[in-house]
């Protein structure tokens, strides 16, 4: 039937002199296509290969050439004949090539180039590289569809600050590396870790990105939870996304809140953002594309973390990304301790673990806590919507207060301290602290400035055992005490 039509269609110029060929290369491609596919279907993305280990399945390779040259001939076919007598095909190819084809169009087929395009600029990097069409998307995606929710700022859009911008959003989303598993380019990071002073945004950051996995990243089916140590705790960053959901124009109208469950669903990609409970059992049935893990330091141990991370190893989630925000905690023991001290090593020495983002701010422990110079590093956000009046204010409040200090340096300055207080503030205790020296006479202490009456005597770490006894040593200057 095509042999006779075509004939005829060409003299009434529907049709050009090249189209007879190109649609025989186009059906060719659909054939072949098929068959790659059922290949792929059949042994899976890796196979054995000559020496014994697992290789990419060459029938991947195939499938998406035949992918790439079925879109570009729809792309190209439904111009006018005119325009369509540019394309230039032999029977047979796998390729098809177009004199006048913008450059992306061929860059798209080179798996060794990345090819993200957005705003019209096209990534031409390869290898391991920062993608500033990805990071643009991401920038773009929270000054464009997200909002802020609360007092003053509610209803503005989300403009990031400029350490939220080149600190987190766009090295998180920027970073791209190559797959060979999947033959593509995808986010570099599937962790990432954000460990700030408390009130800098950390809901807001999180809620902002799991709405980004949700509508704005292509992944059909996408799954994302929330967890915390609750499902209370887990709440509140879902609450955040909700209300920008409802106040943002876009999302108001593609984004579906059910707050009886905590679920936002995306009903154009099947996918949604759910908060789930402190069950880890309950986890492991999951494939999240992304994970909210919410103040990891009140986390009583890792089985919900090592349960939504071994979810995330599916060969069907390309690029899945658990993100943890917490502020400094106070159990040196605790699952949170140990994830600190590993992200110190990381962000020390990123080859430890490449796919592992790090942002920690915290004080140095040797830092004066008074002094405000001091303050900004664990509180980028102090002077801008954190309030420097309020900060002072209970500076104040803790400087004689030893549990006011203590957590004053866990949540404001983002410094892990023990639980354990002192009865007396350092400040009063350096205060009265006066030199001792051998007394000329008797050879008992004799000490300048404030002379304490007593001294106490508890056993090593006694402030952090239940029970623990201390006894009263005299003060041979103050018989009578």
């Amino acid at each position: 039937m095509w042999n006779q039509l075509a004939p005829d269609m060409e003299k009434t110029g529907v049709l050009t002199p090249w189209d007879v060929d190109a649609l025989a290369v186009f059906c060719d491609a659909v054939i072949n296509h098929r068959r790659a596919s059922e290949e792929v279907n059949k042994h899976g993305l890796l196979v054995q290969g000559a020496k014994g280990n697992l290789v990419r399945n060459p029938a991947v390779q195939v499938a998406r050439d035949y992918a790439d040259l079925m879109v570009r001939f729809g792309s190209r076919f439904g111009l006018s004949p005119s325009d369509r007598a540019g394309l230039k095909v032999e029977r047979g190819a796998t390729t098809m090539t177009d004199s006048s084809a913008d450059a992306d169009m061929v860059e798209f087929s080179d798996p060794q180039v990345c090819g993200w395009s957005h705003r019209g600029h096209s990534c031409e990097e390869t290898g391991d590289h920062f993608c500033e069409p990805r990071a643009d998307h991401a920038e773009d995606f929270f000054a464009r569809v997200l909002v802020h929710t609360k007092g003053r700022y509610a209803r503005k859009p989300f403009i990031l600050t400029s350490w939220q911008r080149d600190e987190i959003v766009r090295p998180l989303f920027g970073e791209a590396t190559w797959n060979p598993e999947i033959g593509e380019y995808v986010r570099r990071y599937r962790i990432a870790w954000i460990e700030l002073g408390r009130k800098n945004g950390k809901s807001e950051i999180l809620a902002g990105i799991m709405l980004y996995l949700l509508v704005a990243d292509g992944e059909e089916s996408a799954e994302l939870y929330g967890a915390a140590r609750d499902r209370d705790q887990a709440a509140l960053v879902f609450d955040v996304a909700a209300q920008m959901v409802r106040l943002s124009p876009k999302l108001s109208k593609r984004v579906q809140v059910k707050d009886a469950n905590k679920r936002l669903v995306y009903k154009r990609t099947n996918s949604y953002y759910q908060v789930i409970a402190a069950d880890a059992q309950g986890a492991l049935g999951s494939n999240p594309h992304g994970v909210a893990a919410d103040e990891i330091l009140a986390w009583r141990n890792r089985s919900m973390w090592d349960a939504l991370r071994t979810g995330m190893g599916s060969e069907a989630r390309t690029q899945p990304l658990m993100v943890a925000a917490t502020t400094a905690g106070d159990n040196p023991n605790s699952f949170a301790a140990n994830m600190h001290n590993e992200m110190e090593r990381i962000q020390d020495d990123p080859s430890r673990a490449p796919h592992i983002f790090t942002f920690l701010r915290n004080t140095p422990q040797d830092a004066d806590p008074w002094d405000e110079k001091h303050w900004k590093h664990a509180n980028p956000a102090l002077g801008d919507f954190l309030s420097l009046k309020s900060m002072r204010e209970e500076a104040l409040e803790a400087r004689n207060d030893p549990t006011a200090e203590k957590a004053f340096r866990q949540f404001r300055l983002n410094q892990w301290v023990r639980a354990a207080t002192r009865w007396m503030p350092m400040p009063l205790y350096v205060a009265s602290a006066g030199s001792c020296g051998p007394h000329p006479t008797k050879g008992a202490p004799r000490c300048s400035g404030a002379q304490p009456t007593a001294a106490w005597t508890c056993p090593r770490s006694s402030t952090s055992l239940p029970g623990a006894s201390c006894s009263n040593r005299r003060n041979p200057a103050h018989p009578s005490m």
